[in-house]
C-alpha cells in the first residue's frame, strides 16, 4: 500500500500519493529487412489516489492515466529485440489534470527495452527490462504486438 511512509522514529505519517504502474501496447510492423519492425503504441502511468491525497485539498487527486504516444524501431529476433522509441504525451488520451501531467512527468522521453518472448507458452508471454537490465514488467505478445504492465509501486506528491 502506497499510504505513507514510516519517519526517522518508527511512526507512520500519511503522505499524498498514489499506487502506480506502468503499462505498454505496442503493434509491431515487419520492416523490409529481416529482424526490424516499425513500433507504435502506447504508454501509460496508472494513478490510483491514496486516501490522504483524495482527502487533500488538491485538485489533482484523483485515479487517472498518463498517456504517452510511442513511435519507433525494434530491432533483433522473435524471441529477443531491443525496443527504441521515442514518446510524447497524449494530451487527448491522458486523463490526468494536464497541468499536472506536464508538471509531474516529462512531456517526451526516449524509451530503449529489451524484450525477451517466450514462444513457447499459450498465450506468449512478454518480459521487459529496461537497457541498464533492470525489470519494467511482463504481458503478452505475437506476432504484432506486445504489451507489458510492471509491478506495483508508490508515487508521492
Amino acid at each position: 500500500e502506497c499510504d505513507g511512509v514510516e519517519d526517522s522514529d518508527g511512526n507512520f505519517q500519511d503522505v499524498t500519493g498514489a499506487t502506480r504502474y506502468y503499462v505498454g501496447a505496442f503493434d509491431l510492423e515487419k520492416g523490409d529487412t529481416d529482424g526490424e519492425w516499425a513500433v507504435s503504441g502506447t504508454e501509460s502511468l496508472v494513478l490510483f489516489a491514496n486516501q490522504a491525497w483524495l482527502d487533500s485539498t488538491d485538485d489533482n487527486a484523483m485515479d487517472c492515466e498518463v498517456v504517452w504516444n510511442v513511435f519507433g524501431t525494434a530491432t533483433g529476433s522473435e524471441t529477443s529485440y531491443t525496443i527504441s522509441a521515442s514518446a510524447r504525451l497524449a494530451e487527448d488520451l491522458t486523463t490526468c489534470n494536464i497541468a499536472f501531467a506536464k508538471e509531474a512527468y516529462d512531456e517526451s522521453q526516449e524509451l530503449e527495452y529489451a524484450v525477451t518472448v517466450n514462444t513457447t507458452s499459450t498465450p506468449w508471454t512478454s518480459y521487459f527490462t529496461f537497457a541498464s537490465g533492470t525489470e519494467l514488467g511482463s504481458g503478452q505478445a505475437n506476432e504484432t504486438g506486445v504489451t507489458y504492465t510492471s509491478s506495483a509501486g508508490c508515487q508521492f506528491y
